[in-house]
């Protein structure tokens, strides 16, 4: 390893100044200046939320000289200095850190509004570092310091860099004439390269990177998307997704070796202590910072070790994303394990109990008493389709399996029906193209409407074209039960007239669901309607009901039952949204691109072709059995 001979012209009295004019500049600062990278950052809708990232990258003399930040020791969590200074930090090992203020696994919005306090007077900032490795070539180095990491493995600062590199070349001056090899772009513990003139390495002016920041992590990708984090010691989503604010940072270069004396800016490059709180579960501590790490002194031997793609989750087709509840389980899935090393014995308890409960459900069913019918004789034996079929008593597991089997005797007529979602989402999808009706996911592109659209995994198209399908499944549903001929022209041609009704039945629940859930007092009374409500469809199309009648119907036939309509409801969900995040996460862990971009598309079919069928073919036999001892009377 060969290191760059020092700065040959004196640099600014302030590290964090910035560079007036070329002739102040250093061949290895020119250097830097002239491929230093544009970050794209995901523009934060809501405040304090998720919904993009506040974090710019940031000077580190936001916290030097600053009474809010503490330098302190581990284990003894003692008090070293407060509002220590770049001096303050040379020479210290990893024992030390910088304490802020707050709590890392429970952040609430206190990092963010300390950030945007801390942060003004400063501009956001990057350090670079130029390095020569032996044998292999000279590459230059971009740090990014973030105050907070919101991910998966919360914890205060935030190191992540970039890579620029010149294979073979090993000095500035050539480097200032030649283009770069490639870059390599770091997230959590691995990282992804691209060469210089591959298609999927954006560029601005021919020589400026365009990196895309993850929300939350500050992983480093060449594009826009969701993207799966699954190595090192983090799983979860990194979601690139505009819209998004681009951000050329001031470039702060930084010399091979640490200063010795303490009033330099840079004494700081000599600390090997954590960037953040160090916690006892290693992967809610800060980092050690850049100077630490081995990419530093030797770039092309991280670089070697990297991919040459990321692990990213297909876009949807036809309105479809069948991963949709995968990353909403994921994530809530990571909170839940800062949540259990904050209370290991309650959670923990809470864990064994649940598996007990779950162990005698699995073995013993769930007793039909307990959701709303008592114990009888009737559902206990399977009904065959045929007239009259549709409006018995049913219990649990007969509206489970009677699907499957109704399903398995008339596979093609399902299948036709689902195709049905084919056409309607793509019509959607040109007139979006047409009209820009893409606003209409911004509207429920809000803090109450956002997580359930997460969880549906739908977009509006593909929701309406999924009302529709629904409402060809209880049409044909009816048809059996009445003995008539069952396909799908005669199928259409009942639906069509009495689509005005489902539109209708469907606006007027979705807005008394939303308008209930904005009072935020109202949301257990929406939950209630929700599913008071959940059958309306089924009487629109069964029964005949027009839009208001239909949720009194649905209304009247679930009071009473409102558990087991519940209990049901829940099946139905878990029949739909389960294999989506099943199948994605077996293909992700399992298979590497381009394979994974063929199965999303066969993935997406089986929703449309059988899982879309199956479970309307469900919740229409609930009506059935709902409505069994119910006259067709609101």
């Amino acid at each position: 390893m060969l290191l760059l001979p020092a700065v040959a012209t004196p640099l600014p009295a302030r590290a964090d100044e910035p560079l007036d004019t070329a002739a102040q500049l250093s061949p290895e600062e020119e250097l830097a200046e002239k491929y230093k990278p544009f970050l794209k950052l995901t523009l934060q809708r809501i405040p304090c939320s998720k919904s993009g990232n506040v974090y710019d990258p940031a000077s580190l003399d936001i916290l030097f000289g600053n009474p809010d930040v503490e330098l302190m020791k581990w284990p003894e969590r003692e008090l070293i200095k407060t509002a220590p200074e770049p001096g303050d930090l040379m020479g210290l090992g990893e024992e030390y850190y910088l304490n802020f203020p707050g709590n890392p696994r429970r952040p609430g919005c206190r990092y963010e509004q300390d950030y945007l306090r801390f942060r003004e007077g400063f501009e956001p900032t990057i350090y670079a570092n130029a390095t020569t490795e032996e044998g292999e070539g000279l590459g230059i180095g971009y740090w990014f310091y973030y105050y907070y990491n919101d991910f998966a493995n919360k914890h205060e600062g935030d190191w992540e860099m970039i890579q620029v590199l010149w294979d073979d070349v090993f000095t500035i001056e050539e480097a200032l004439q030649t283009d770069p090899t490639r870059t390599v772009y770091s997230s959590h513990a691995g990282g992804e390269q691209s060469g210089w003139t591959d298609k999927k390495l954006q560029k601005i002016d021919e020589t400026h990177p365009v990196v895309y920041v993850t929300t939350g992590s500050h992983a480093s990708f060449y594009s826009e998307g969701v993207f799966m984090a699954k190595r090192g010691q983090v799983f979860g989503c990194d979601p690139t997704t505009g819209p998004h604010r681009t951000v050329e940072p001031e470039i702060v270069y930084l010399p091979n070796e640490p200063p010795t004396d303490p009033d330099d800016p840079n004494a700081w490059m000599s600390f090997e202590g954590a960037w953040g709180e160090i916690d006892r579960n290693s992967i809610f501590s800060g980092p050690q910072g850049p100077p630490v790490r081995p990419r530093w002194v030797d770039p092309f031997e991280y670089a070697n070790q990297q991919r040459d793609f990321s692990d990213k989750v297909p876009d949807s087709v036809l309105g479809i994303d069948p991963s949709g509840f995968f990353c909403t389980v994921v994530n809530a899935g990571s909170d839940f394990m800062i949540f259990f090393v904050e209370y290991p014995i309650p959670v923990g308890s809470a864990i064994l109990v649940t598996m007990v409960l779950a162990g005698l459900v699995l073995f013993n069913g769930v007793p039909d008493g307990l959701v709303g019918r008592s114990r009888s004789e009737a559902g206990r034996a399977y009904v065959p389709p045929g007239p009259g079929f549709l409006r018995k008593e049913r219990r649990i597991r007969q509206l489970a399996r009677s699907p499957l089997r109704l399903y398995a005797m008339h596979w093609w007529l399902w299948m036709l029906v689902g195709l049905v979602f084919v056409p309607i989402s793509v019509g959607f999808m040109a007139l979006d193209q047409a009209f820009g009706l893409n606003s209409l996911d911004d509207i429920v592109n809000s803090s109450v409407a956002e997580p359930f659209m997460q969880i549906i995994g739908m977009s509006i198209g593909a929701l309406i074209a999924a009302t529709v399908v629904s409402a060809c499944v209880f049409a044909v549903l009816r048809h059996i039960d009445e003995g008539k001929t069952i396909g799908l022209v005669e199928t259409l041609r009942h639906v069509v007239p009495r689509l005005p009704a489902i539109a209708g039945e469907v606006a007027l629940i979705g807005l008394s669901i939303v308008g209930l859930s904005i009072t935020i007092v109202g949301i257990p009374v929406a939950i209630n309607r929700s599913i008071a409500w959940a059958v309306a469809g089924q009487a629109v199309i069964i029964d005949d009901h027009r839009a208001v009648s239909s949720m009194k119907r649905s209304a009247y036939v679930v009071k009473g039952r409102w558990l087991r309509t519940f209990f049901v409801v829940a099946l139905i969900g878990l029949l739909i949204g389960l294999p989506g995040p099943f199948l994605t996460f077996a293909a992700l862990v399992l298979l590497e691109p381009p394979v994974l971009q063929t199965i999303y598309p066969l993935l997406t079919m089986l929703y449309v072709l059988v899982l879309f069928p199956l479970g309307f073919i469900c919740s229409g036999l609930l009506y059935g059995d709902l409505s069994s001892d119910r006259p067709n009377v609101p």
